[in-house]
């Protein structure tokens, strides 16, 4: 029997485990993805184990390029009630080690997205029509770069922020109040800096979407070789790891618990434990 309803829902929910690419001798060469999860749009449930993982290009020289985890499980469920058409996310990964420059012991990605139904008694349309992505348990354990241990703990309050429109009104006071969260997040930034820095808070920069963080200050030990730009590691001779990094627009988050942009002789780009958000209601 067909039932005719006011609303329907369109879900749509992925996660990764790890993927990206590499470049040699002018050609990009491909990471395979692994872990790697869709919800149907139907709803429903999607889950995948994968791992141990070791990769490197074809022929690649002893002490070059290599990625390794020890496990990846990404799981991706929905859930409906009279109020709310729920998503849920939740990645993890275990023993990441990209190049023996970045270790990771464990990182969660745990993601909950919220549309609230019209016919709910409580339906505000004045931001109910945007639904909350939260990050909830998200969290890093164990981190290091170049054998230094890092503590990278995670920004709790920004999920109060949950809605594309709290989020932008967040960056908005956070200019006319100083700009602390901005420069944390390289929205904002002075003359110092590398120039991927410059480019993140000047050239890359959209009116339909906003990067941001959700992660707290990152303290750079003393003896460290490398820098601390915001939510960002510089490595000299190696490339750019940015951690936790938030990806929203109207409707949808992305966040990429680890994305790495690297540079001479390891030329490449690439993310691991990451989900994204972006169901629709119709009409």
């Amino acid at each position: 029997m067909y039932e005719s309803k006011e609303q329907i829902f369109y879900y749509h929910a992925y996660a990764l485990g790890l993927g990206g690419i590499i470049e040699r001798h002018g050609q990009k060469l491909a990471i395979p993805s692994i872990g790697s999860a869709a919800l149907s749009s139907a709803g429903g449930e999607a889950c995948v184990k994968s791992g141990p993982f070791e990769w490197a290009p074809p022929c690649e020289p002893q002490g070059g390029f290599s990625l390794s985890i020890g496990e990846v499980s990404s799981r991706l469920w929905s859930k409906e009630d009279d109020d709310y058409w729920t998503s849920e996310a939740e990645v993890r990964v275990s023993n990441f080690n990209l190049c023996n420059r970045v270790c990771v012991g464990l990182m969660v990605n745990r993601m909950t997205s919220q549309h609230k139904k019209r016919r709910s008694p409580t339906y505000d349309p004045a931001k109910d029509h945007q639904p909350r992505i939260t990050f909830s348990e998200s969290q890093f354990f164990n981190v290091f770069v170049d054998g230094q241990r890092l503590d990278v703990t995670v920004n709790r309050a920004l999920d109060q922020c949950a809605r594309y429109d709290e989020l932008r009104g967040l960056i908005a006071n956070d200019v006319a109040n100083g700009g602390e969260f901005c420069r944390h997040n390289l929205l904002t930034i002075g003359n110092d800096g590398p120039e991927y820095v410059q480019d993140l808070a000047r050239k890359y920069i959209s009116e339909r979407y906003t990067r941001c963080s959700i992660i707290n200050e990152i303290r750079r030990p003393e003896e460290a070789r490398f820098e601390v730009y915001g939510y960002s590691i510089y490595i000299p001779d190696f490339g750019r790891i940015f951690f936790g990094e938030l990806q929203a627009a109207d409707g949808m988050k992305r966040l990429n618990m680890l994305r790495w942009n690297l540079g001479c002789a390891d030329c490449g780009d690439g993310t691991s434990c990451a989900t994204d958000m972006n169901g629709v209601p119709m009409p």
